[in-house]
């Protein structure tokens, strides 16, 4: 019965996490962190990588220019960030 109950945990995690990397993105990894903002690495799987931040105390993303990227970012987590900018 522990097999069994180990087993599906496993394939559970496993079918997890190729869910997280669906939708156009390969790799995010993250980038450092300066002047209040943590910096990722988003790779995509068509090879496009971009660099995006957050502040700790905001809620906004923001470009690698130093631009804030579009209001429809604001809130989103690092994942959902990166599944919309591999789009």
């Amino acid at each position: 019965m522990k097999k069994v109950v180990l087993g599906l945990a496993v394939v559970g995690a496993v079918a997890f996490a190729g869910f997280i990397g669906s939708g156009g993105v390969s790799n995010v990894q993250s980038a450092g962190y300066s002047d209040s903002t943590q910096w990722y690495v988003v790779s995509c799987k068509d090879g496009s990588s971009y660099k995006i931040g957050k502040m700790s105390s905001g809620s906004a993303w923001w470009g690698q220019s130093g631009g804030q990227l579009p209001g429809d970012y604001t809130g989103l987590s690092i994942t959902a960030a990166a599944e919309k900018a591999c789009r």
